[in-house]
């Protein structure tokens, strides 16, 4: 066998290899359909609790001085926003509160605020604040959206020369 006829040949053995090579990669006409391609995996979010801590504090506003109690040191930013220069902490009040429940906190002067949790998600919470005079005649109405671990901050009532600051925060 010469050298051509050896060639010849090996390309026609190597011919039917590939063809063979070839039928085995594509699909028969009777075979399996496609899987679908796989969704991409959506990474779920973290749960949002069924309740959240809400807490109210009653902060003095006053500019017959300039102390400032050490528990405000971290909302005075926010309280220095106001006209006043001095605040003490009067009182400080906190619930558990689920979508549609409602709080009553008691502050100076025979004043009564009234919080309701709306609704929240893992951003933010729907807050209805109501305060109500010495008389309970309601003398504030709001709905607020609060950040989640942040506050929102009510200028209330006046006291003599001062003023009662509530500033109201949402954690979960």
């Amino acid at each position: 066998m010469t050298h051509n006829q050896r060639f010849s040949a090996f390309r026609g053995v190597l011919a039917v290899l590939l063809a063979g090579v070839s039928l085995s990669l594509s699909e028969p006409a009777w075979a399996d359909p496609p899987h679908p391609p796989r969704r991409p995996q959506v990474a779920e979010s973290p749960r949002v609790s069924s309740s959240i801590s809400v807490e109210m504090k009653c902060v003095r506003g006053t500019n017959d001085n300039a102390r400032v109690d050490e528990s405000l040191k971290s909302i005075l930013p926010a309280l220095s926003q106001t006209n006043y220069r001095g605040f003490s902490l009067v009182d400080s009040y906190r619930d558990n509160l689920s979508d549609g429940q409602e709080t009553e906190f008691s502050i100076e002067g025979g004043r009564k605020v009234k919080i309701e949790l709306l609704d929240h998600d893992q951003t933010k919470a729907r807050v209805r604040i109501r305060m109500f005079n010495g008389q309970g005649r309601q003398a504030l109405d709001t709905t607020v959206s609060i950040h989640r671990d942040r506050s929102f901050m009510v200028a209330g009532p006046k006291v003599g020369d001062d003023v009662l600051i509530l500033p109201v925060t949402v954690r979960y």
